[in-house]
C-alpha cells in the first residue's frame, strides 16, 4: 500500500460543498478527477471534525530547534573542513546540549550540504609516490616503451 497524499485544502472544501449541495459522488468524482475513496475520506473527516485542515502528524519531536539547526549550518559553512564530529563537539560546548554526529549529518543533509571528513592529502609523500610501481610517471614510461617495441624502433 502506498503512502497517502493530502488533498489540497481547496479541493477538500469543494468536495464537501458539492456533497452538501446534494451532488452525487460519481458527479463529484468526475468533476474533480479524484478517487472515490479519497472523496469519501474528505467528507467523513469534515463530518467528524468540522474542519478541512490536515491532521497533526505523529512522530518523534526534533532534538534541536530551528535556530539551533541554523547555527549548525552556519558553523559548517564558515569552515567546510570541519568534520561532523568537530561540528558536534562545538555545538555541544556552545549550547550545553548533547547531540550526536548523526543529528549534525541529518541537519546538513536536509539543506543539501554534504559533511564528508576532510582527509589530509598524501602530497607530502611525493618522493614515495614517484618511486612506487603504480605512479603515473612509471606507467607513462612503460607505455612509451611498449609503443617503441611494437613500432620496431628498439
Amino acid at each position: 500500500m502506498s503512502k497517502k497524499c493530502n488533498l489540497l485544502l481547496e479541493t477538500r472544501s469543494s468536495v464537501v460543498t458539492l456533497a452538501n449541495d446534494g451532488h452525487s459522488t460519481r458527479y463529484i468524482q468526475k468533476l474533480l478527477k479524484i478517487p472515490q475513496s479519497t472523496m469519501s475520506d474528505a467528507i467523513r473527516r469534515f463530518k467528524c471534525t468540522g474542519t478541512n485542515k490536515n491532521r497533526k502528524r505523529t512522530g518523534r519531536p526534533s532534538k534541536i530547534s530551528k535556530a539551533e539547526d541554523k547555527s549548525i549550518i552556519l558553523s559548517y559553512k564558515r569552515n567546510k573542513r570541519l568534520t561532523a564530529q568537530e561540528v558536534t563537539s562545538n555545538f555541544n560546548a556552545v549550547h550545553n546540549k548533547a547531540i550526536s554526529e548523526r543529528t549534525v549529518r541529518r541537519c546538513l543533509k536536509t539543506v543539501g550540504l554534504k559533511n564528508s571528513c576532510s582527509k589530509t592529502s598524501s602530497k607530502s609523500n611525493k618522493s614515495e609516490k614517484k618511486t612506487s610501481m603504480g605512479s603515473n610517471t612509471f606507467k607513462l614510461e612503460r607505455y612509451r616503451l611498449t609503443k617503441c617495441i611494437a613500432g620496431g624502433r628498439i
